[in-house]
């Protein structure tokens, strides 16, 4: 099963799923958790997360920022992600392509058009079980 947190930054996406990874291992489950202790499981993810949050990169056109984003999830995908799902019962991420999405059509206007054949070829078929949606006021989070 593959189960995606999602959520504004600071919406505790990383706190709950490290707590349900926690709750399903104690319940017998071989789980794979993606964001363990608030960092990827793969080093080329971080680095490029960590890339797009530097304040000296907020110059990134919204194209380059869509692309940026959609490369950091194909990233896990490929190296974590797919090779999980054959070893694990439950794979937990946080984040998985919809947040490229909602920023780059709703947060930079890209139009769907556009973004939709990038997010189709990047996902590869792949679609998470379930998908958890932390929902809280951005003056909260």
């Amino acid at each position: 099963m593959f189960v995606v947190f999602e959520g504004i930054d600071g919406s505790g996406k990383t706190t709950v799923s490290s707590r349900v990874a926690k709750q399903l291992r104690a319940a017998g489950l071989s789980v794979e958790h993606l964001r363990e202790g608030g960092k990827f499981t793969s080093t080329v993810t971080q680095a490029i997360r960590e890339f797009g949050r530097d304040a000296r990169n907020l110059e990134l056109t919204p194209e380059a920022e869509f692309f940026l984003y959609v490369t950091r999830d194909v990233q896990l995908l490929q190296e974590q992600t797919r090779p999980a799902l054959g070893r694990a019962e439950v794979v937990i991420a946080d984040r998985f392509l919809y947040s490229a999405e909602n920023l780059a059509r709703h947060g930079r206007g890209l139009p769907e058009s556009w973004v939709r054949p990038v997010l189709d070829a990047a996902a590869n078929q792949l679609v998470p079980d379930l998908v958890v949606w932390g929902d809280i006021d951005p003056h909260l989070a």
